[in-house]
């Protein structure tokens, strides 16, 4: 990783057990917090799409909620 990139290549940061961004760990780690937020959204009833639009995260709890209804 180059943090000075595009003004210069000097200062690298890399290791030997990094693994590629494009990797199965971090698609792993992406879909089981996906599921997690997904699945609190449902629960408590409401995302944290509440800070951009509490119309939008309105909408998707109640699209999750109609999609997924809670048991009685």
């Amino acid at each position: 990783m180059f943090y000075l990139w595009p003004f210069s290549t000097s200062l690298k940061l890399a290791w030997r057990g990094q693994w590629e961004l494009a990797s199965w760990q971090n698609t792993v780690v992406t879909l089981v917090f996906l599921a997690l937020t997904f699945y609190l959204a449902w629960r408590r009833g409401f995302s944290p799409l509440e800070m951009v639009s509490e119309r939008a995260d309105k909408a998707f709890v109640s699209a999750l909620r109609r999609r997924f209804p809670k048991a009685s």
